[in-house]
């Protein structure tokens, strides 16, 4: 926490720079292998996921996230994602940092969201809508708030107390509301950030100039999604092969064209918002370098305030 963990505008800052570095070259980020979970009666029980990443300038150096996600967790007083996060120096291969990532992974994920609605939304966005008053709720709640000027911030949940705990957290232009049509209509931006199966966002609630920020790949019915004029993603390639999505499924049946990528459009490479009336989808997967710009902007203050805890991988290399 000293260094800033929790800091939504450097953040911010981290993951442009590092979707710039990305778009330019600078980055090689594979597509990450995912091992999903399923319960003894079909039901999706979480995931367990490896993310590399190899990064040039400004970084200099190789990361990996070992991610995992469980549904249930939080029934049993665990976070939902539970991550690791490992720095290698790219000389040696020695481990500069090994460091917890879930709360990495919560704040750069609102940041990404907030990079996605700074180059994606109308400019004169005010209204926004959230469903789900989560961790990436609340962390998309604050990037929204650094990169638009709202007037209000609906929050739904199927825990009314979680909304009503969110929007008093959140400041006097956020609000609990009641249902789901209600946080989505009327909305300049809406998120959905659960972890539902079953799609409930209705294509009639998305007013024109929408843009739709959904981060748990089937929120959105397919009406909806294949009404939209933009569809936009963190990274195709790894993307596309993701069946759970229903993009990908989509796009595998000929219903949307091939999706836009966000790094492309921050560095200029890809239009972003062409028009105020044009409804836009946002569909975020994940991507390491989001995750390396942060921690290693971490890593390097942790070092520079003397924060940072040393451990001994051997006394001395056994064999050389």
């Amino acid at each position: 926490m000293k260094i800033g963990v929790l800091d939504i505008s450097k953040a911010i800052e981290d993951v442009e720079v590092a979707f710039k570095a990305l778009a330019e070259g600078r980055i090689v980020n594979p597509p990450k292998t995912v091992l999903d979970f399923y319960e003894t009666g079909g039901s999706y029980k979480g995931h367990i996921v490896s993310m590399p990443v190899h990064a040039l300038s400004p970084y200099n150096v190789a990361c990996i996230k070992w991610a995992a996600g469980f549904v249930r967790n939080p029934q049993r007083g665990l976070p939902h994602g539970i991550d690791v996060i490992v720095i290698s120096d790219l000389e040696t291969g020695k481990p500069l940092a090994i460091m917890d990532g879930t709360l990495i992974t919560a704040v750069r994920t609102g940041a990404v969201n907030a990079v996605a609605a700074k180059y994606l939304a109308r400019k004169d966005s005010e209204i926004a809508g959230i469903v789900g008053a989560g961790v990436i709720g609340r962390t998309t709640a604050w990037g929204l708030q650094a990169v638009l000027e709202l007037s209000e911030l609906k929050i739904y949940d199927i825990k009314r107390d979680k909304a009503e705990a969110l929007a008093r957290e959140l400041g006097p232009e956020a609000k609990p509301v009641s249902s789901v049509q209600e946080a989505v209509s009327e909305s300049d931006v809406v998120v959905t950030a659960t972890t539902s199966e079953e799609p409930f966002v209705e294509a009639e609630w998305l007013k024109s100039g929408v843009l739709c920020i959904q981060m748990g790949k089937r929120e959105i019915k397919e009406k909806a999604i294949v009404s939209m004029n933009k569809i936009v993603v963190d990274n195709w390639e790894q993307y596309r092969n993701y069946d759970r999505a229903l993009v990908t499924k989509l796009y595998k049946s000929g219903l949307i064209p091939r999706p836009f990528e966000l790094p492309q459009i921050v560095a200029g490479q890809s239009p972003g918002r062409e028009g105020q009336g044009e409804r836009i989808l946002f569909d975020s997967f994940g991507l390491a370098c989001e995750d390396l710009a942060v921690a290693y902007r971490l890593y390097q203050d942790a070092v520079k305030g003397g924060f940072e805890t040393k451990l001994a991988l051997w006394d001395y290399p056994h064999w050389v």
